[in-house]
């Protein structure tokens, strides 16, 4: 019996994979969040939603079908509920990333808005907001299993292209004196004997490149730009030369947390979610960060 946990945007094309896979594998269900609000007239609150969400997923579990999520589970937060509501029924559990790319998405979503029998309208600013809240799934959260819908081949001429525009990128911040591409060179030059991915350092900071903003005083801000990094890499796979795309992709979306661990307590509980490798590997990356900023 296996549970399948569909990971994406909207837009994505997870519902249609969703029916491939639950016509690959038979005796299965699919739990949609958007099927359930369709079903009552988009007249129910998102609390109501994803309790019936979660007790037909218990129902068919329990009935011994396989059975698909269909949300888009883009957050720690999101999964971890899964987890903590499924947790005392034995099960595989496989979380399935769908990684279309944003502008894909978009494309798809404006079609889908303009059908007028369409009952869920999303905007795009919504989608964009998504993308800010992407959090890359990992093992330690209980995955026996995480699988990339569309892996590609490494280009070595579109990883050129965006290494040459994050050379010419001025970060135009005080916390660093050098371009997005230079301060990458130092990371990579500062972690690279210590098993990181090949380009983790490098491509750290590459959520940058789109996320820029200038205050009053001239001052650039980033907000978010790990998240959006993490999938802009997840949906570009061929950016990824070493194909090592779960560790490189976490390394990405996570690497401004320890900035946040001011206390032990924090420290603990992001230890005991991240397992005790992946979160000394961080704050070594955390480290080195620090100093290739040129400021320290």
């Amino acid at each position: 019996m296996e549970l399948i946990c569909m990971v994406g945007l909207q837009g994505s094309g997870k519902s249609t994979i969703a029916q491939d896979l639950k016509n690959d594998m038979g005796n299965c269900e699919i739990v949609s969040s958007d099927a359930i609000r369709k079903e009552f007239n988009n007249e129910i609150t998102n609390e109501q939603v994803f309790k019936i969400y979660y007790a037909r997923a218990k129902e068919f579990l329990k009935a011994g079908k396989n059975v698909i999520l269909d949300a888009t589970n883009i957050t720690i937060k999101s999964r971890r509920q899964i987890f903590m509501q499924l947790k005392n029924i034995p099960c595989e559990k496989t979380c399935y990333i769908v990684n279309t790319p944003i502008d894909i998405c978009e494309e798809r979503l404006a079609e889908r808005n303009k059908d007028t029998t369409n009952q869920i309208e999303v905007p795009l600013e919504v989608l964009h907001k998504y993308v800010k809240s992407f959090e890359m799934p990992f093992l330690n959260e209980g995955w026996d299993d995480i699988i990339i819908h569309n892996v590609s081949a490494f280009n070595s001429q579109v990883f050129e292209q965006i290494v040459e525009l994050m050379n010419n990128f001025d970060q135009k911040n005080l916390h660093h004196k050098y371009s997005l591409g230079e301060h990458g060179k130092r990371l990579e030059e500062f972690i690279q004997d210590k098993n990181f991915p090949k380009n983790t350092g490098l491509l750290h900071d590459v959520g940058k490149l789109f996320t820029q903003t200038i205050d009053e005083e001239g001052q650039a801000h980033y907000y978010q730009h790990h998240n959006v990094g993490a999938y802009f890499l997840l949906s570009h796979t061929y950016m990824i030369e070493d194909m090592n795309i779960l560790d490189l992709v976490f390394y990405v979306n996570y690497h401004m947390m320890p900035f946040n661990w001011q206390t032990q307590k924090a420290m603990d509980k992001w230890k005991e979610r991240f397992g005790e490798r992946k979160f000394e590997m961080l704050e070594t990356l955390n480290e080195g960060d620090k100093k290739a900023s040129g400021t320290q």
